[in-house]
């Protein structure tokens, strides 16, 4: 086990990709939530703790988020969500206050960089990407529902059902082969079938 600490960098989110590589999204700076000089936002490090890439500048993003009091850049989380997750081919990070998407190889190759308007909901709950590389979200508002990302369509609800109904799923948290991890209450979590 090696512990990465990054000079002025805070990670915001993370994830690991099969062959070890912990991925990070962060800011960097004396502030870690209102960082203002230029860095590149997601960074890889191998199993041994040494950077391997590092990508996306700060300054490639919008300069102001739709919410800039609660997500003042793009890694930090306010009332909408930012975040990371891989398979075992791609990261996937999403900064939905700057509502942008970004698909990255795990050699470090941006392969999808795009806008994306969200439909019209309250609450991110959750991100996983699936074993297509495409993007799953889980939202809230007056139901729970689970949404897919494709590039030539935006978000599609795969999946909903009325929030009164406690005993399906609230969140994604993963998804491996053809089964994906749902929260169901605050602690409990269950393997499901995937979602078509």
């Amino acid at each position: 086990m090696h512990i990465v600490r990054p000079d002025s960098f805070y990670p915001q989110h993370s994830c690991f990709t099969a062959d070890g590589t912990l991925w990070v999204a962060g800011t960097a700076g004396k502030d870690r939530n209102r960082a203002e000089e230029d860095h590149n936002i997601l960074r890889a490090y191998s199993h041994e703790g040494k950077l391997k890439f590092s990508l996306l500048p700060r300054s490639s993003f919008a300069a102001v988020s739709r919410d800039p009091i609660e997500s003042p850049h793009p890694a930090v989380d306010g009332r909408t969500l930012s975040a990371l997750a891989a398979n075992d081919k791609v990261v996937v990070f999403l900064a939905a206050a700057f509502q942008e998407i970004v698909r990255v190889s795990i050699d470090g190759k941006v392969l999808l960089r795009t806008p994306t308007e969200f439909p019209s909901f309250d609450f991110i709950t959750g991100f996983a990407v699936g074993p297509d590389g495409r993007a799953l979200i889980s939202t809230q508002t007056t139901e729970f529902a689970f949404h897919r990302f494709d590039p030539s369509s935006g978000w599609t609800k795969v999946y909903s059902h009325p929030m009164r109904d406690r005993s399906l799923p609230k969140a994604i948290a993963a998804i491996e082969g053809d089964q994906m991890l749902v929260k169901l209450e605050e602690d409990r979590f269950r393997w499901m079938s995937r979602l078509p």
